[in-house]
């Protein structure tokens, strides 16, 4: 008789929503990252002619060294509202 085994995929997805209703959307397996962050919010800034005004929770991740440097290098093109705690 054979032996079945249960896997369990875990997928991870970050997305946002424009106001004229589009869907931005990256899926990925691993670990949300600073650079991973980063490459979701230069996807978001290639696609558009206007700047970003970007609304995200406290998670670490989203307040890290790396991304408040990329962020303020690109400030210009995009702009990070955190929400309350």
């Amino acid at each position: 008789m054979p032996t079945f085994y249960k896997k369990v995929i875990f997928i991870n997805i970050i997305s946002t929503i424009n106001n004229y209703g589009t869907c931005h959307f990256l899926c990925y397996h691993e670990n949300i990252t600073y650079q991973l962050f980063i490459d979701f919010m230069k996807r978001l800034i290639t696609n558009t002619d206007r700047k970003v005004l970007f609304i995200v929770d406290n998670f670490k991740v989203h307040h890290g060294k790396i991304v408040v440097e990329w962020s303020s290098e690109y400030k210009g093109e995009i702009k990070l509202f955190f929400t309350s705690p």
